[in-house]
């Protein structure tokens, strides 16, 4: 089972959650979410609609692709 994997990423543009884990509903996904604070803290400091998600059909590339997109978010965020 994976462990979910969380990462804050701060660009130019902001500050960035990205999340990596094996939800109920869709199986292994990474979302982007934009934070409404530089450093969230709290629930609310995130928004929650996301930017970014992708979905995986195995836990080793569940674990590359968040790796990936962490290091390289621009690339991401600027996909929407």
């Amino acid at each position: 089972m994976l462990q979910n994997l969380k990462d804050i990423v701060t660009t130019a543009s902001g500050t960035y959650y990205v999340s990596t884990s094996d939800t109920y509903d869709m199986g292994l996904e990474t979302m982007i979410f934009k934070c409404k604070v530089p450093i969230p803290k709290e629930f609310d400091d995130i928004e929650w609609s996301g930017v970014y998600i992708e979905h995986h059909r195995t836990i080793k590339h569940a674990i590359e692709r968040h790796n990936e997109i962490k290091n390289n978010i621009e690339k991401y965020i600027n996909e929407r």
